[in-house]
């Protein structure tokens, strides 16, 4: 038994080891926070008062075009309004095994290494991701 875990501790570490890409002097680490919503988080910081987060996810839920969930649809005068007031939205894609325990809603970080890689939505070498606050 003591064999069969240990075995299963060092496939674990070996396949870890073997998804971080070698450091080459060009690429980093890097932390993203954003809101998750639908596979894809909004890489922006956490609004300070719930009103506004309230708001925001709010508008998110109404308006989501989920047959192209990165194309966002302005509405009305009101989204145009509070998206420009508090930045536009900037998508990065997240796996699907990543997404587990993600709930729409939640602010999270993600750990990046190298750069977002700029295609709507952006995509990136995600190592961790943390959630920050539940919804």
């Amino acid at each position: 038994m003591k064999l069969l875990i240990s075995f299963i501790a060092v496939f674990i570490v070996i396949n870890v080891l073997l998804t971080i890409p070698p450091f080459n002097g060009n690429n980093s680490f890097v932390k993203h926070t954003g809101y998750y919503y639908d596979g894809l988080v909004d890489i922006r910081e956490k609004f300070d008062d719930n009103q506004n987060e309230d708001k925001y996810l709010s508008i998110l839920e109404s308006y989501y075009e989920a047959n192209n969930p990165y194309q966002f649809v302005h509405t009305t005068n009101e989204t145009k309004g509070f998206f420009h007031k508090h930045g536009t939205l900037n998508w990065l894609s997240i796996d699907d095994h990543f997404q587990t325990n993600l709930n729409n809603g939640d602010y999270i970080q993600v750990l990046v290494y190298g750069s977002l890689r700029e295609i709507g939505p952006a995509t990136a070498n995600i190592v961790e991701i943390t959630i920050l606050k539940s919804r």
